[in-house]
């Protein structure tokens, strides 16, 4: 082959290089183009309300009227302007018949804390919920409102959904609990469940000890395992079965799935797993309440009607009560909100031009409700609703409607 064919073909393979980086950058730009004019038509379309928190939220009591469950996501746990809006509506929404209210919390610590309020006793939310919810400045009134109600014949009923058990709560304190009730039981014997005990001793055997690679583990994990469920046998093996009796074969179930799940299952099948079980704690509390309005608060990623390549608790709620819940999520087009797990200030990525939530910034002023036309709701948008990132995918069906927050703030606690 001359210089000059080797020439002439490198030649051509640029050109045809530069044609097709070309011809793609026109098409992206198509695609891009069409997005944002749907997106612009779509702001069009929606029922905006804008929102000032001094004037109540009388605009939603029409939408919300004939609901029995309405879900309240939260984009971040961190964002003190979620946490205001929130905690105001929940009182409202108490004055129009919804009595109970459920946290994103661990299901036993947040009951038995509630049966303390129910009794007089004046102790700290932190006992059972998480700090960022329990210390925020911005659930101060709610809490004291709770608080108020607890004791009189009109309560707000306070419950906690989660599987979880996290280190905050003594270890030691939940071993002396559950000893100290099934010491109580026939047929009790604590060697029947020493893998369990030494788990609660080490601080949570599914991280430290049943996850350690040693030959062992498998076998350590199986008798832990087995060990639960011979506990939760042991419960209800007993002559006639009390409130008490239903509350811990609950919890001992909890600790069942928690372990089961920090054993076995990552990522996607973790969380799949765990609102699957947030939604059994919610049905297994509702039993009691009969028919009772119930308010849920909880991170968007659990409340989403999501029941394709995962399903959330909300997924679950639709399916269950169908036209009967309500699903409103938050969002946000920029701010700062507090990282729960450092207490560092992180920023929120601002929106683009592709985002629906850019194309309203104009049209809010902090806060607006926002209700997207149901003749939409097939339709391909990005959205931001979980976390700090940007998503695109199908969220009008995941969705009834959204607070959309012009600049979110880091909470105070």
């Amino acid at each position: 082959m001359t210089t000059k064919t080797v020439l002439f073909t490198f030649s051509l393979l640029i050109i045809c290089v530069l044609i097709f980086y070309y011809y793609c950058r026109i098409e992206n730009g198509d695609k891009i183009s069409t997005e944002r004019s749907r997106i612009i038509n779509l702001s069009k379309d929606v029922t905006l309300v804008n929102q000032n928190l001094n004037k109540g939220f009388s605009f939603s009591d029409s939408v919300l009227i004939d609901k029995q469950i309405i879900i309240l996501g939260e984009q971040q746990h961190g964002d003190g302007v979620t946490q205001q809006i929130y905690a105001q509506l929940v009182m409202h929404l108490y004055n129009k018949g919804f009595k109970s209210l459920y946290l994103e919390a661990p299901l036993y610590r947040t009951l038995r804390f509630y049966q303390s309020l129910e009794h007089g006793a004046g102790l700290d939310f932190a006992n059972a919920v998480y700090p960022f919810w329990s210390r925020a400045k911005e659930t101060h009134d709610l809490r004291d409102f709770i608080t108020s109600k607890a004791t009189t014949n009109d309560p707000m009923y306070l419950g906690g959904l989660d599987f979880q058990i996290p280190t905050i709560f003594s270890q030691d304190k939940i071993r002396e609990d559950l000893m100290l009730y099934l010491k109580g039981l026939n047929g009790y014997n604590s060697s029947d469940y020493k893998h369990f005990w030494f788990s609660l001793k080490n601080r949570f055997g599914p991280v430290l000890f049943f996850n350690s690679r040693t030959k062992e583990m498998e076998s350590n994990r199986q008798k832990c395992l087995k060990e639960l469920k011979g506990m939760s046998k042991l419960v209800l093996s007993q002559n006639n079965i009390t409130l008490k009796d239903s509350i811990y074969h609950r919890y001992i179930e909890n600790i069942y799935h928690f372990y089961y799940a920090k054993m076995y299952l990552k990522s996607l099948a973790y969380n799949n797993y765990r609102d699957s079980i947030l939604f059994e704690n919610f049905r297994w509390q509702m039993a009691f309440q009969k028919d009772r309005k119930a308010i849920v608060w909880i991170a968007n990623e659990h409340a989403s009607k999501e029941n394709q390549t995962r399903k959330t608790f909300g997924g679950f709620v639709k399916d269950f009560y169908k036209k009967r819940a309500y699903t409103i999520l938050t969002t946000s087009i920029e701010g700062y909100t507090r990282n729960v797990a450092s207490g560092n200030i992180q920023r929120v990525n601002p929106v683009t031009k592709n985002n629906l939530e850019f194309a309203l910034k104009n049209k809010i002023d902090s806060i607006a409700f926002v209700i997207p036309p149901k003749n939409r709701v097939a339709e391909q948008m990005t959205m931001r609703f979980y976390g700090y990132h940007n998503l695109a995918n199908n969220w009008f069906d995941k969705l009834d409607a959204f607070f959309l927050i012009n600049k979110m703030k880091p909470n105070n606690y």
